[in-house]
């Protein structure tokens, strides 16, 4: 999502006192709606550097596993080392790094079809406010969506599989808590002005400025992008530490961490947000013209840029705390209970052309030329690489 930037042209000279005052004003407004993707990029590195600290005090032992593990990523010798290099980071900066990049790592490859999943970055819970007519029907999410993607990358991590395959779903973890966090990223709002079958589809089609004179953006990409628009990684950590260290969001002032169910942030916490806060109980005014987007009230970014930074803590801390349990259960010398594919040896066969796989004892199993045939330590691993389980598999 590419946010226009406003001209200048038709404003008072930057040496007036009034001219002066307004493109200051202009200045705070794009440096608050900066141009970006989900959460956005840099975002992502906020809650990402957020984890770091917080394990760097709570658990160094899982902060050395994860970091550990983020090496053996397939894009770790050709793309993220280049960039430690290139920055002259110390050792324990190059261990933060990794953590921004990681969670940030799914966005960066969008694109790509060997790992990209566009669904999986957002499900669209239906949201009709009170007051539309019967004639206003929801349309539930479809089943690939970021609950489902977020259970099959954590049980990746729960599994044997290649460690560069673990890595892979690491970033998905990482980055998914992110996007869970961000309200619009679990609603689809229903109204006589969005109607079915698609809504407004978490706000990308519900345009707003945020003052008058400003170009139209949508709801979607303002929130996306209230958090931060400098991806430099000063910046990155400043705006982490600052936000860690504000009294409000001390571990002990925030509540919903005894909430540890990705579904619940979902469907409870992001979506309440969105329909009680972005949307404002329905009574937000927005556009479906791309050109003209509605005025923000004057209130609104400073009631919700609170919000959308205690969301942004929630995730860091929260993606500390999975990850502190993912390294729990590695380590747990109970034996684990495999899966049906685990146990069967991982017999999971992939056809490369079809995207399809079958599990040993299915009628595909055996058919496959030996050329197609790509092998799969588990079911998640081969929906996590994108492939499908066959209609005659049970």
């Amino acid at each position: 999502m590419h946010l226009k930037r406003q001209s200048c042209r038709g404003f008072p000279r930057k040496d007036h006192p009034v001219g002066r005052s307004l493109l200051v004003g202009i200045l705070v407004v794009l440096v608050t709606v900066s141009s970006a993707l989900a959460w956005n990029k840099a975002g992502h590195m906020v809650s990402g550097a957020i984890a770091y600290a917080d394990l760097k005090q709570a658990s160094p032992e899982t902060l050395a596993r994860v970091v550990a593990l983020l090496k053996t990523h397939p894009h770790f010798a050709t793309k993220w080392a280049p960039r430690l290099a290139q920055l002259h980071l110390s050792p324990e900066e190059q261990a933060l790094y990794l953590f921004m990049l990681a969670a940030r790592w799914p966005d960066d490859i969008r694109g790509d079809p060997t790992f990209h999943h566009g669904p999986w970055h957002y499900i669209n819970l239906p949201y009709k406010p009170e007051g539309q007519p019967a004639s206003v029907q929801t349309v539930d999410p479809p089943p690939d969506n970021m609950l489902q993607a977020y259970q099959t990358n954590l049980d990746i991590l729960r599994i044997t599989a290649p460690e560069s395959t673990k890595a892979v779903a690491l970033c998905w973890v990482f980055h998914l808590i992110g996007d869970v966090h961000q309200p619009l990223h679990t609603v689809a709002l229903f109204t006589t002005q969005f109607p079915p079958p698609e809504g407004d589809r978490g706000g990308t089609r519900f345009f707003i400025r945020v003052r008058e004179g400003a170009s139209t953006i949508s709801l979607h990409t303002f929130w996306d992008d209230l958090i931060l628009g400098s991806e430099r990684f000063q910046s990155v950590r400043n705006t982490a530490t600052a936000l860690r260290l504000q009294p409000d969001h001390a571990r002990a002032q925030l509540p919903e961490l005894r909430e540890t169910n990705f579904e619940q942030w979902a469907k409870q916490e992001s979506f309440n947000v969105a329909k009680e806060d972005a949307y404002r109980h329905g009574q937000l005014r927005g556009s479906r013209d791309q050109q003209n987007g509605e005025v923000f009230p004057a209130d609104y970014i400073t009631t919700v840029k609170p919000l959308a930074e205690r969301r942004i803590v929630l995730a860091g801390y929260r993606l500390a705390d999975v990850l502190t349990q993912v390294a729990s259960h590695e380590t747990d010398t109970a034996p684990a209970v495999p899966s049906p594919a685990a146990a069967s040896g991982g017999n999971v066969r992939g056809n490369k052309h079809s995207k399809i796989y079958h599990l040993s004892g299915c009628p595909g199993y055996e058919a496959m030329s030996p050329a197609n045939i790509v092998t799969f330590a588990s079911e998640a691993e081969a929906q996590q690489a994108g492939y499908r389980k066959a209609k005659n598999c049970r």
